[in-house]
């Protein structure tokens, strides 16, 4: 889980409608600077709009709040959002928007929760990290070079500890794995192997989108038709990853792929072509060639699928409670 980090640097404020106050950049900081660069590159950055980003019934998130989240998480290193593309740079932008508001989100539950960190907890975390770096005063210097404050890493590893407190306590005796489970798991196919054919859609407009779907569907019927596969695949294909090896994908893990294009490689039947599955990509034709199941005998790999089984009921519990808190404020992504 990616966890965001809370602004804790003076920042000018203003007024924001009686909610939590609106952060506005202060002309001449490095994070209005910073702002001031990408804002060619993302419009809704520019200091001086500083448009609301996220906004909830409780808060709001500007992009002046989210620029300084960004310069003083990154520091020195930020500058390198300059020599990024457009799309690079919103899309980093969003994700930080995105990170800082589920982290006020659970930060918020855990303080109604009564939870805390004393000083003791704090100072033992700072000591691995000291001993890490080499010492408290390499610690130090490290993150003065950076361009960052000392005061912010201390609050912000003091509050990632309340979150894990708080996520801690959604997991305790919520999670439970069953023998029948374990089986079921150990049973399933680890890897796939699929050969594809691409037509891509990025960057399309809606007419041409149209266009490619009807080819699509032409070479679809050709390919279920009995044709070649791998002749299709050099003839169509606009996957460069594949193209020159015949569409071929062989034994990737779940996880690995889009979400589509995964349940399309591990719930086919072995030998069959999907229809057009469509993905952020384009319109994919699969073709299943083969998946693999676990080799090595089930007491060898048990507490191995218990513990993957067990991140992933965590990961869909603390989604679920995450989906729960943005709903009871109104949650709503405005900005981008």
């Amino acid at each position: 889980m990616k966890k965001g980090l809370l602004l804790l640097i003076a920042l000018v404020l203003v007024a924001g409608c009686g909610k939590q106050q609106k952060v506005q950049l202060e002309k001449g900081t490095p994070a209005y600077e910073l702002a001031v660069s990408l804002s060619e590159a993302a419009p809704f950055v520019d200091p001086e709009k500083n448009d609301i980003l996220i906004k909830s019934d409780d808060w709001e998130i500007s992009s002046g709040e989210v620029m300084q989240h960004i310069y003083l998480t990154s520091g020195s290193h930020s500058s390198q959002l300059k020599r990024m593309g457009s799309a690079q740079v919103t899309q980093i932008i969003e994700n930080a928007a995105v990170g800082l508001a589920e982290r006020k989100l659970i930060l918020k539950a855990a303080e109604k929760q009564g939870i805390t960190v004393t000083a003791q907890e704090l100072d033992s975390i700072l000591a691995i990290n000291y001993q890490h770096f080499g010492g408290e005063e390499e610690f130090n210097n490290l993150v003065t070079k950076n361009g960052q404050s000392l005061d912010f890493v201390r609050s912000d590893i003091q509050e990632r500890l309340v979150i894990e407190k708080y996520v801690n306590s959604l997991f305790k005796d919520a999670v439970t794995i069953t023998d029948e489970e374990l089986q079921e798991e150990y049973a399933a196919p680890l890897t796939a192997t699929v050969r594809h054919i691409l037509f891509t859609t990025r960057d399309k407009s809606d007419s041409e989108i149209v266009e490619i779907k009807k080819k699509a569907e032409e070479v679809l019927q050709k390919a279920k038709s009995g044709e070649d596969f791998v002749k299709l695949v050099e003839i169509y294909s606009e996957d460069p990853g594949s193209k020159t090896k015949g569409g071929l994908y062989a034994d990737f893990p779940r996880g690995r792929m889009v979400k589509p294009f995964e349940d399309a490689a591990f719930t086919l039947p072995v030998g069959s072509i999907s229809d057009l599955v469509e993905t952020q990509f384009g319109y994919h034709i699969i073709k299943v060639e083969n998946r693999k199941t676990e080799s090595k005998p089930f007491d060898e790999v048990k507490e191995k699928l218990r513990s993957d089984l067990q991140q992933e009921k965590e990961k869909e519990l603390y989604e679920q409670n995450l989906l729960m808190l943005k709903t009871a404020v109104n949650y709503d992504i405005v900005g981008f």
